[in-house]
């Protein structure tokens, strides 16, 4: 019987999922896209002949999704291309077409509009794929809902070729050899325009146009247009596509004070003068829509530093080497931010404006059908006049009685993109937290505030810091009647928790401690866990201990005596030690090895206890240096994987692995904490090993391999962690107990929960980039002493030893993310909370995900299923009991006195 009891509680201790009353709640998710690209953000009927519309994105992260314009949620999306080094791809559709062609990296690819089902993709040895675009011509659909591919491909030559819009079956190739760079495809009818740029003679770029025939790839013409005198890079290229069913190719010069337009298949070009009076252009944008039905109308819009406004042009004739295009109207500039989209109902086309109201133009003249004011919702703590738009896509609908109704998806320059219906605000998706490079958790501004004049008084004079407290005391007094009210609303909010489970947020208890970020482009964020939707910009104070992250995540040591001038340093052939006075070790690697990765303890950690008692009550003592690191090296030719434990004062090594037939080319990773360690890689699959698939090892490090043994050091009294030598050569060196475990699926990151005083035991925190997951796996799972070939005995029980099974299972239970699917995680971060049980954690990458864990289970917090109104019930009820039989008691005991005297 004691032994099954021992067995139900190890269970117990090891189910570390969260309740299903809490997802959503302790844990947040932002399943990301992005920042969508101008050029490649439209609305689109996924079916044809529907009247429904999804938003279509190629972000500038490579992701491809559908977006629900009625809630901003995810329809699908797929990762193209999970480097943040390639290039945005294109993404091409035709009206009434229900798929989607991008070209992305060497690929190009169709997707079902409706699901994002994969239908193709095709690649070429040698070839980049650059464009895209579909064919609308009669041979093309053939019936099908779905056209051919016009895709362009970057190799020795420019490249076109025809793909089956069903298959992805090429149909035919043509290659150009006139040595100019390919930059766009498009289709118009029977011709295939593939648009590049060569080098002129003396500067700039000329812009060369291969006609080519539909059906069948022979080129028809080769057509050069002198731009050599605007063009300086593919950047001066505004727009190469359709305006309504003309091909057009739009340009400006590096100054941007001419705009030039070609009618694709001819030589003509067009000039206009862009009319500036409030500052130097800083950003031009062309804005049309495709339409086999509507006007041939576009819209160039120009943007200063703090203006904006446009100039729509019209292409007049239906034979294109005919058409004649003029400059029909101006649109006012306005002393704001604003954007510009297109887009075509019937055979009408719409210009609309999203500024300081949202405006309605008809393509054919400048008047305003209609406008809206912006308005946010009451409960927004932003307002609309903040808002500087950088482009939108838009959808009008032009209702029976002759109304319209607008809604338009906006990129603000934070980041975050909007979707406004009739001006008022819909939705926000921060896209911007997809491009986070480094993070850090922080305490809400009040409390550090706080905090940092309590140190501030703590290092001054006696005098200057009873200065200080009375006039703290003073501007808390004048600030009295504002805390009086915060304290109404806190207690109503305390209330409505109380009388309702889950009712609010908890803002207490460390847990809502705020996350600064730092993005791809320099700028700061801080993310509020309570409400991770909302992003607040940051000035650059408060990103300037964010931007010491990298230096601080450099420092090997995670203790403040042990810091002071010591660092090392990755070099050619091995790792470095300096000192205060230079350096101080070297450790020299073999020859063909190279050291990439250097893993520190976490700094400031807490550990609770020296020793771990075991089931007899002996104690074997933890082998505690917070200088110790890990050092990882790789050798290429030999395949071969080494871990060194290092003490990064001395530079003695303690401990080292060997692990040959490594894939080096897949993740590895590792975590050091306390007195254990981990790491993980996978076997090289194509060569014949013992042992194959993903690994995990975990070590751990005491004094002696005895218990009770505090180890060479026991007795002695001085301990030099500069020069250990001083001690008997050989002999501090930790006993290591390692054990190896397989496991289902490679880890990409790995990271160590951290709680307040270290008592609470520890998880090991793994993504796994293939599920889109984080694991928690208990530190019991991983015990290295976990007896093999027997099974477990009383004393191991009441250790938490499980007797041990090479093979780790990742439970459903184990899931931090549990039905999450968390895309491209990079870094998973963890903060302790100010409960002992509870550890905060934050990961991100492409999404963002939140949430708190509690490995030894929230032994200090009541949950959110606790019956609070019972058992104030019950107490209420005792009280009153107590006051009413109080007096009855005290009768009978006065009766009995007298009764016996």
């Amino acid at each position: 019987m004691q032994l099954f009891l021992i067995a139900v509680a190890l269970l117990v201790r090891l189910s570390s999922a969260i309740f299903a009353d809490e997802a959503g709640s302790v844990d947040y998710h932002l399943a990301l896209l992005g920042e969508p690209g101008n050029a490649t953000t439209f609305f689109h009927q996924p079916v044809a002949g529907s009247k429904a519309s999804l938003i279509y994105t190629l972000s500038e992260r490579n992701v491809i999704g559908a977006v629900n314009p009625r809630d901003g949620s995810i329809v699908w999306r797929h990762w193209l291309s999970r480097s943040r080094s390639t290039p945005r791809g294109q993404i091409s559709t035709a009206e009434g077409h229900e798929a989607l062609s991008t070209a992305v990296n060497d690929t190009v690819s169709s997707w079902a509009a409706s699901d994002g089902r994969y239908l193709w993709d095709a690649t070429f040895k040698g070839l980049l794929a650059t464009d895209v675009d579909i064919l609308e011509d009669e041979q093309a659909h053939d019936g099908k809902k779905v056209g051919d591919v016009a895709a362009l491909w970057a190799g020795k030559n420019t490249v076109v070729k025809r793909l089956d819009g069903e298959t992805g079956a090429q149909k035919w190739s043509y290659d150009d050899t006139s040595g100019s760079v390919p930059h766009r495809v498009t289709t118009s009818g029977s011709e295939i325009f593939a648009v590049g740029l060569s080098k002129a003679m003396l500067k700039g770029h000329k812009i060369h146009v291969s006609v080519l025939d539909a059906s069948t790839g022979k080129a028809k013409e080769q057509i050069t247009l002198s731009s050599e005198s605007e063009i300086a890079s593919e950047e001066e290229v505004l727009y190469v596509g359709h305006v309504a069913d003309k091909p057009v190719i739009i340009w400006t010069d590096a100054s941007k004070t001419t705009i030039k337009v070609n009618l694709l298949g001819t030589k003509n070009v067009a000039s206009f003068d862009i009319a500036s009076t409030g500052g130097a252009v800083s950003a031009a944008a062309v804005k049309c829509k495709r339409s086999k039905s509507g006007p041939s109308h576009f819209l160039v819009e120009f943007k200063t530093a703090s203006t904006h406004w446009a100039q729509v042009f019209h292409i007049e004739g239906k034979d294109a080497k005919k058409a004649k295009i003029t400059k029909a109207y101006d649109l006012p500039r306005l002393e704001d931010l604003g954007a510009f989209a297109s887009d075509v109902v019937g055979n009408e086309g719409y210009f609309v404006r999203i500024a300081s109201e949202v405006q309605l133009f008809s393509s054919a003249s400048h008047g305003i059908l209609a406008r809206w004011p912006l308005n946010t919702p009451k409960d927004s703590p932003e307002t609309m006049e903040t808002w500087s738009s950088i482009h939108a896509a838009t959808e009008v609908v032009v209702r029976p009685d002759s109304t319209y109704a607008i809604r338009s998806a906006v990129l603000q320059d934070s980041g975050d993109w909007k979707l406004i219906r009739n001006g008022d605000l819909q939705w926000t998706r921060p896209e911007q937290l997809a491009t986070i490079v480094s993070a850090g958790w922080v305490e809400k501004s009040e409390s550090r505030s706080h905090a940092d004049e309590l140190d501030a008084e703590s290092d001054a004079s006696p005098i200057s810091a009873f200065s200080s407290r009375i006039q703290r005391h003073l501007t808390q007094l004048a600030q009295f009647p504002a805390l009086l009210q915060e304290l109404s609303l806190k207690t109503m909010v305390w209330l409505e928790s109380f009388v309702q489970s889950g009712g609010s947020k908890e803002h207490s208890f460390g847990f809502d401690k705020e996350i600064h970020a730092i993005l791809e482009n320099g700028r700061g964020v801080m993310i509020d866990p309570s409400n991770p939707q909302r992003v607040k910009a940051l000035s650059d104070n408060h990103i300037q201990p964010v931007k010491q992250l990298q230096e601080v995540l450099q420092n090997p040591f995670g203790s403040d005596d042990a810091k002071g001038g010591y660092s090392f340093k990755i070099e050619e052939g091995g790792l470095s030690g300096f000192g205060p006075e230079g350096s101080m070790w070297h450790l020299s690697t073999r020859k063909g090895e190279e050291v990439f990765a250097t893993i520190a303890q976490p700094r400031g950690e807490k550990v609770a206890s020296i020793g771990k008692v075991l089931g007899d009550r002996n104690v074997l003592y933890k082998y505690l240096n917070p200088n110790s690191i890990l050092v990882l090296t790789k050798d290429q030719t030999e395949q071969r994987l080494s871990v060194y434990l290092l003490d990064a004062i001395s530079g003695a090594v303690l401990h080292s692995e060997d692990y040959d037939d490594v894939d080096l080319s897949r993740p590895i990773n590792a975590a050091i904490t306390e007195n254990w360690f981990t790491y993980s890689f996978t076997y090289d699959a194509r060569l014949d090993t013992l042992s194959r698939g993903h690994l995990l090892i975990v070590g751990e490090a005491y004094e002696s391999e005895f218990p009770n043994d505090r180890g060479p050091l026991g007795a002695s009294s001085n301990y030099s962690a500069i020069d250990p030598s001083l001690a008997t050569p050989g002999m501090l060196k930790p006993h290591i107990i390692s054990q190896t475990y397989h496991i289902p699926e490679e880890i990409s990151h790995i990271a160590i929960t951290q709680t307040q005083q270290g008592i609470t035991s520890r998880q090991l925190l793994v993504t796994l980039a293939t599920s889109g997951a984080v694991v928690g796996i208990p530190h019991q799972v991983l015990d290295p002493r976990r007896p093999v070939g027997r099974a477990s005995t009383t004393k191991d029980m009441e250790e938490g030893l499980m007797q041990y099974n090479p093979m780790i299972d990742f439970d459903a239970k184990m899931f931090l993310t549990h039905t999450n699917e968390v895309l491209g995680i990079e870094e998973v971060m963890s903060s302790p909370s100010d409960m002992e049980s509870t550890s905060l954690i934050f990961a991100y990458g492409l999404d963002v995900f939140g949430t708190r864990v509690a490995p030894s289970f929230t032994f200090d917090i009541l949950g959110a299923s606790f019956n609070k109104i019972q058992l104030i019930l019950t107490v209420t009820a005792l009280t009153l009991g107590v006051f009413v039989v109080a007096p009855l008691i005290t009768r009978k005991q006065t009766n009995v006195l007298w009764q016996s005297s």
